[in-house]
């Protein structure tokens, strides 16, 4: 082969070479464009001569957000790039290891759970806020789910009935509110109406013997609670225990009808002795 040969064999190699080196960079460009745009950030990092891991890529709209592009941290520590107090779900994979195992570079793909963890934080704020109102309410009050099987109560609840139902009871299968003839109105609710029981005498025990005997005179408001789909979600009960007032209604009632009934036969009784007095004066003037 002469020298001409062999010069045009090198061009050929550098064209091939100039060519793959064009290919790469365009791959290698594209991916970064495509990184660039992922909800993510997807990174590597090295172990420098020092033993510490650098940056050495850093891409991704999180990277974007955080100012952690490889711009921004190429070369720096990891230690000194995440010392920002941040909420990240991570994956981390070796990218290299040395021949006796040892890991020389890392590859990550981070997502950003911050916005995730602050709607945790204010859910769990909002759940506790509604606990404490729930149990530290002084009125009873008694959650069900939409086939009225109880999943929470109150202690003024417990205070009230002495007692809390068993895991086969159900607001709608009671056998108790069905004998007051109130159950019909109670099934409304699972249409969205807001119920009230003025006035109703109940005894557990009646229900159940296992139940303490403890008759209570409460009303009872039930309404509904729906999720965004307007499917029943909860039904919520808040009782009021008015035995004292009832009790004093219904004596003082007793009372009332005591007074009519007595005053009426006062008034009968002077109606007999005028008629009486007025039969004797006739059979006086008739023995005369």
């Amino acid at each position: 082969m002469d020298a001409q040969q062999k010069y045009e064999q090198a061009l050929l190699k550098i064209k091939v070479l100039e060519k793959a080196i064009n290919e790469y960079q365009q791959t290698s460009d594209n991916l970064t464009e495509i990184t660039k745009s992922l909800e993510t950030q997807i990174y590597r990092i090295r172990k420098d001569k020092e033993g510490k891991y650098i940056f050495v890529f850093s891409e991704g709209r999180v990277a974007e957000k955080y100012k952690i592009t490889t711009e921004h941290i190429k070369g720096k520590e990891v230690k000194d790039v995440i010392g920002e107090s941040l909420f990240i779900s991570t994956i981390l994979t070796p990218f290299k290891q040395e021949p006796d195992g040892s890991i020389i570079e890392i590859s990550g793909v981070t997502q950003d759970i911050n916005e995730l963890f602050e709607t945790e934080k204010k859910f769990k704020e909002k759940t506790e806020v509604l606990n404490n109102f729930i149990e530290f309410n002084p009125y009873s009050i008694q959650i069900c789910d939409p086939n009225g099987y109880q999943i929470k109560y109150n202690n003024a609840f417990v205070k009230i009935f002495k007692s809390h139902p068993g895991k086969n009871w159900s607001l709608f299968n009671d056998t108790l509110l069905k004998k007051m003839g109130v159950d019909d109105d109670i099934q409304k609710v699972k249409n969205g109406e807001i119920i009230d029981l003025p006035e109703v005498w109940y005894n557990s025990h009646d229900l159940d013997p296992q139940y303490p005997d403890n008759l209570r005179c409460l009303r009872a408001i039930h309404f509904p609670i729906f999720n965004i789909k307007h499917e029943l979600e909860n039904i919520i009960i808040m009782h009021e225990d008015i035995t004292s007032r009832a009790s004093l209604k219904k004596r003082a009632k007793e009372l009332e009808e005591f007074h009519e009934l007595t005053v009426g036969r006062e008034i009968v009784m002077k109606n007999m002795e005028e008629e009486l007095g007025e039969l004797k004066a006739k059979v006086k003037d008739i023995e005369n």
